[in-house]
């Protein structure tokens, strides 16, 4: 009888806190009961180089943004990331979503000891013991502040039942990531496959010792890269050229799924009949794009005939490329809107030298309407055809003669508008797809 009694105070004290907990006002910031919250949202762990913020001003994280809007929606997602020192002092405040955000900042949030940089520098000058497939993306002492992050969150008795791993930098923590929660579902998000890029930078070298450098880092990256992958659950890529070079390397196909990347929809955009200028836009620091501006302005625009000008658009322009700005060379800077740009625009130039991965510039540009001309690299991944929705070319007199005809041929100019944009809307669509 005391059994009986005993038992059905026990049924009801659980029944009571249960009622309870369900009239308690929802808190998405929990940290000590965190788990409560799978009552209401599953819980999502997101884990990114980069804060996670509507307005980014790279290809990658308006990607990875968009699909985080989507995800919310179903789950309460802590955020584990880097801000840098502009982006803490800026208004990121408004731009956040609404998951809980834990900042990894070595400029405040964590200061590396003597030992600790010293230790990071070897680890760059080497690239040989088992630390070295850190060195490349991320410091050993922020690797250290992620990990840190995780085990908090871990002691405070939370347990995502997803984890995202954004960017390749990320995904290299997967192994930490499947100690720390052994029974959360790991995404992994390949924004780019980043040993390709590797490759690509052997091939740049100018010198012997650089080429040498450069292999021996594209072959730890490479190794590292794969090795990593394999343990998450879920490969997302952007571009079927992606799951291919990775089954070729030994990724399960049957791990690998292929999304749509974001891209800013132009499609609105009513072209003018006065096309003045040729443009290129992106984040204008980044080698991939200044280095290739750099190499059309000296190897094609100084050959073309004064009537033809070069508009430069994105924020951050490295000083290497401001030295050329002229009264035909236009070097914008950030610009609030591209649209009037697109607007006006003969054609999208996208003649890239390193990278990997889709080109989201190639996708708005051919949204827009605006004829693109681009190599290889430029249209990996998107398969769009030479001469009836894009222009293809690899040489300088390759350029040099598809802007000529471009700007003499009206039914070309018209031809390329229209069929790039069908493609786009055809081929292309992020509404469709989810990171998970």
């Amino acid at each position: 009888m005391n059994a009986g009694v005993s038992l059905f105070r026990e049924f009801l004290k659980k029944h009571i806190f249960l009622f309870q907990l369900a009239k308690a006002p929802y808190r998405s910031d929990r940290s000590i009961h965190i788990g409560i919250a799978t009552d209401f949202k599953k819980t999502l762990l997101v884990i990114a180089p980069f804060p996670t913020l509507k307005n980014a001003d790279h290809a990658g994280g308006k990607t990875h943004c968009h699909y985080m809007q989507k995800l919310e929606k179903d789950y309460e997602i802590t955020f584990i990331c880097n801000f840098s020192e502009e982006e803490r002092k800026s208004n990121w405040q408004e731009r956040k979503l609404d998951g809980e955000y834990r900042i990894v900042s070595t400029q405040n949030y964590y200061k590396p000891t003597f030992i600790e940089k010293c230790i990071n520098k070897i680890i760059h000058i080497l690239h040989i013991n088992k630390l070295s497939y850190y060195a490349f993306f991320i410091d050993y002492y922020k690797k250290r502040n992620y990990i840190a992050e995780m085990k908090k969150l871990k002691a405070s008795g939370y347990n995502p039942a997803v984890v995202v791993l954004d960017w390749t930098q990320c995904i290299f923590f997967s192994k930490s990531v499947r100690k720390i929660f052994p029974d959360a579902k790991l995404i992994g998000v390949e924004q780019d496959v980043t040993f390709l890029n590797f490759e690509r930078r052997i091939m740049l070298a100018k010198t012997k010792q650089e080429r040498k450098k450069a292999r021996k880092q594209y072959e730890i990256i490479k190794k590292s890269e794969i090795r990593f992958l394999s343990y998450v659950d879920t490969i997302d890529v952007f571009n079927r050229k992606d799951a291919n070079l990775l089954t070729q390397n030994g990724v399960s196909l049957f791990k690998i799924r292929v999304i749509s990347p974001y891209f800013d929809n132009y499609s609105m955009i009513r072209r003018s009949p006065n096309m003045s200028s040729i443009i290129f836009y992106g984040q204008m620091n980044r080698p991939e794009n200044y280095e290739c501006c750099i190499w059309f302005i000296e190897n094609v625009f100084n050959r073309l005939p004064d009537n033809f000008t070069f508009t430069i658009i994105g924020s951050k322009p490295h000083e290497s490329l401001l030295s050329y700005a002229s009264e035909r060379i236009r070097i914008t800077g950030f610009v609030e809107n591209v649209e009037p740009y697109f607007e006006t625009a003969l054609c999208s130039l996208v003649p890239l030298l390193l990278g990997a991965g889709i080109k989201v510039k190639v996708l708005e540009s051919m949204s827009a309407g605006v004829p693109v001309l681009t190599n290889n690299i430029g249209i990996e991944g998107i398969p769009a055809k030479d001469g009836l929705e894009y222009l293809h070319c690899e040489t300088a007199d390759d350029y040099i003669s598809a802007i000529t005809k471009l700007a003499g041929d009206e039914k070309l100019r018209n031809l390329l508008s229209e069929n790039g944009r069908k493609f786009i809307k055809e081929t292309f669509d992020y509404e469709r797809d989810s990171y998970i």
